[in-house]
């Protein structure tokens, strides 16, 4: 479906570098915007029922305007051939309105339909039987996300940083599970690039994981530098300086305690928690790896129990179990 001309005047944004979108013309993005947001959301829940979720009828949008002509009820797709349709649909309507919100000038508007484009390549992966079309449609989502993170400063835009590094990263995770499934079938002669692919797949994710972590410790060095020079500077009055809180005592003392706000404390253990999974996933003949996943899912572990986290019960149990499975592991390296 495309947009008519009449809503959508200005396919292209003039290289004058003064121009500015007119009221019409982002009446018309956000129109275009609207559109592409519902086929997103018919292609999330054409996955949903795929996976075996109530299968709904789409009709929310809305267009900014009664007099313009209302959306249609749209059933969830019930083959790879309407997914494809419905993806392409919205995929053109986003694409429209991304021609007028661009990045630059526009980033809370840009970067939101670019993260509206990846979910659409990321519903289409479920309805393709093969792993390869699978990992490309992925692949087109990183293509996105990534070009969005490249000039995003967290200083200024934490939330959308965070997004979309947490985005990317689980982008990345899921082509290191399409691409070990793959793993088994390849020829002899090619399993060394298909290792070395999974390796570099698993440590971006890895690495996109562990950014979205830090994210949340951003300005905490210049915090502690502060409270330092004020213990100092009590120290000079001749004040008695309050004295640092005695560490954790006790087998788990080796996990150190970070301040993560409630609201976020469970996204955080799961991201923990992934960064684990991937390390197993890491094929090596020596045992850093595991090394790294056993620290990490006693540190999901000893964090949820310290900060008393509802709805993890599922990952700390496994993190039990990782720590009684793993040591056996990284010791059959020594022998």
């Amino acid at each position: 479906m495309l947009l008519p001309a009449a809503l959508f005047p200005l396919q292209g944004r003039p290289t004058d570098p003064e121009y500015s979108p007119s009221r019409d013309e982002t009446l018309a993005a956000d129109v275009a915007r609207a559109w592409g947001g519902l086929f997103r959301e018919v292609l999330k829940r054409s996955r949903e029922a795929l996976q075996g979720s109530p299968a709904n009828l789409v009709t929310e949008v809305t267009l900014y305007a009664p007099s313009l002509p209302q959306p249609p009820e749209l059933a969830v797709a019930a083959s790879l051939a309407q997914a494809r349709s419905y993806f392409k649909s919205g995929l053109a309507w986003l694409e429209q309105a991304a021609r007028i919100y661009v990045l630059d000038g526009y980033v809370t508007d840009h970067l939101p339909l670019l993260q509206s484009m990846s979910s659409l390549y990321r519903h289409l992966a479920e309805f393709e039987p093969d792993a390869e079309s699978k990992c490309k449609l992925h692949k087109r989502r990183l293509d996105l996300l990534e070009e969005g993170l490249l000039n995003l400063s967290p200083g200024h835009f934490l939330e959308l940083y965070q997004q979309l590094t947490h985005e990317v990263a689980g982008a990345y995770s899921a082509m290191v599970d399409l691409k070990l499934a793959l793993l088994d079938a390849r020829p002899a002669p090619q399993r060394a690039d298909a290792v070395a692919k999974v390796n570099s797949l698993a440590l971006k994710a890895i690495e996109r994981y562990l950014r979205w972590i830090q994210s949340f410790h951003f300005g905490e060095k210049e915090k502690e530098q502060k409270e330092q020079r004020a213990k100092m500077k009590e120290k000079d009055e001749g004040k008695s300086a309050q004295p640092d809180p005695a560490p954790p005592q006790g087998p788990d003392n080796d996990i150190p305690e970070v301040s993560v706000d409630p609201d976020y404390q469970r996204d955080y253990l799961t991201a923990l928690f992934c960064v684990a999974g991937l390390c197993t996933k890491v094929i090596s003949n020596q045992p850093v790896f595991l090394t790294k996943a056993l620290y990490h899912f006693k540190q999901v572990r000893v964090l949820a129990t310290r900060w008393k986290t509802p709805n993890v019960e599922g990952e700390v149990e496994a993190c039990r179990d990782m720590e009684q499975l793993l040591p056996v592991k990284i010791a059959r390296f020594r022998v």
